[in-house]
């Protein structure tokens, strides 16, 4: 598991800092296929390197597989092909572990950027250009520094999967 103590702390104290300022909301930035995205940390259960998936036959595209993960079986989702129909890294990244109202289930991201603290109010709706099939999959966008974020909806990106299960077994 990746920790950094260093930068908790330092998202604790700006979190502490704008305690006057409202609200605020703590998102996990990952990098995907040179895009950022991010998901609320309340919904994260951790990140960890990639490692070996057991694939599962049958399965929808987007479905890697499992892992077991302190004795859970996992589902691992490869956002890539969610977000955009195409695979993401085939041997690198991490997993960004989710902690959906199903159960956990882990993302392949490329890379972890920050953690973060941003006003709620400030996220911003979907495009309305925004493919509906992609739109579910998404909460909105944010300007985090110099960069466009898209928050994800992981209830979305979950029922996305789900959909695409029920297509199969028909």
């Amino acid at each position: 598991m990746l920790e950094d103590p260093d930068s908790a702390n330092a998202t604790t104290s700006a979190v502490e800092d704008d305690a006057t300022a409202g609200p605020r909301l703590e998102l996990l930035v990952f990098v995907l296929l040179g895009e950022r995205y991010a998901l609320a940390v309340d919904q994260v259960g951790g990140v960890e390197e990639r490692r070996p998936v057991t694939p599962l036959p049958g399965t929808p595209a987007g479905v890697l597989g499992v892992i077991n993960r302190q004795g859970d079986v996992v589902p691992v989702l490869d956002l890539a092909e969610l977000l955009y129909g195409e695979a993401g890294a085939p041997e690198r990244g991490y997993l960004a572990v989710g902690e959906a109202a199903g159960g956990p289930v882990a993302l392949l991201v490329s890379d972890v950027d920050a953690v973060v603290a941003v006003d709620p109010k400030t996220i911003e709706p979907p495009l309305p250009t925004l493919e509906p099939a992609r739109a579910r999959l998404v909460r909105g966008q944010i300007r985090v520094d110099e960069h466009w974020v898209t928050v994800l909806d992981l209830e979305g990106i979950v029922a996305a999967i789900v959909g695409r299960v029920q297509a199969i077994r028909g």
